[in-house]
């Protein structure tokens, strides 16, 4: 009775099997989509299913099966954005990409965690190393890549998860996406080295200028003419001067 009344309540009410077509089909495409342009993470990604699939009238299945079959989405669309990012640069630019993981003879650090750590004082060598810092960036000549086809959303996690990710761990990873972590790097780190540049730059500037018009101003009251001031915030001396030579 129980599969009886699902069917005939269905059919009152015209809702559809999971498993159904052509509406599975549609709601994997929907799916897919929303894994493709977003970041967004599994719980997330469930309630926007749960609500897509009563919007559309279809019976929500098992926790276990919606949870599985959006992992296995979302898996899929991370693959094809680290095959299509590792595509696109040249083998030399991946030779170079994977120096960043590289410690250089006689240093301590790889390359990649001197560039993702941002200037912490405010001073002229610091302006200096955050200028080589833009210059190293720049010589990856990631910025002139076509990756309009690339959501951006997508681009700024895997530059994060660069950032933010251990050298070992990332060192682990499979070509293609070590590659593509490294270009979305490099390509959307550009950006930050700049205005950390310029931040610094126009916080020197603020000081200097403070210092200078304090400066100034300090300058100004010291050579402010004696008879400028009031009589009564005159010296002894001044006032009698004043005084006698008012009388005279």
């Amino acid at each position: 009775m129980r599969y009886d009344h699902v069917h005939e309540i269905m059919q009152e009410y015209g809702y559809h099997d999971f498993s159904s077509q052509p509406a599975h089909f549609r709601f994997l495409r929907w799916l897919y989509t929303r894994a493709w342009w977003s970041e967004e993470r599994l719980t997330v990604l469930f309630d926007l299913a749960m609500a897509h699939l009563i919007d559309q009238k279809v019976l929500l299945p098992g926790v276990s099966v919606l949870e599985r079959l959006i992992s296995s989405v979302r898996e899929h669309a991370s693959k094809r954005l680290w095959q299509l990012l590792s595509a696109i640069p040249t083998p030399q630019q991946q030779a170079l990409l994977e120096t960043l993981l590289e410690v250089p003879e006689g240093e301590r650090q790889t390359p990649l965690d001197r560039l993702r750590r941002g200037p912490t004082r405010v001073s002229s060598p610091a302006l200096v190393a955050a200028l080589h810092r833009v210059d190293a960036i720049r010589l990856f000549e990631m910025e002139h890549l076509d990756l309009s086809s690339i959501p951006r959303g997508r681009l700024r996690a895997l530059a994060r998860h660069a950032t933010t990710a251990l050298v070992q761990h990332l060192r682990h990873l499979a070509q293609d996406r070590r590659i593509a972590t490294l270009l979305a790097f490099t390509y959307t780190y550009l950006a930050v080295v700049h205005d950390d540049a310029l931040d610094l730059f126009d916080a020197l500037m603020r000081t200097a200028t403070s210092s200078a018009t304090r400066e100034g101003q300090q300058e100004r009251l010291r050579t402010i003419h004696i008879w400028t001031l009031p009589h009564r915030c005159l010296p002894l001396h001044a006032r009698l001067f004043s005084t006698k030579h008012r009388i005279l």
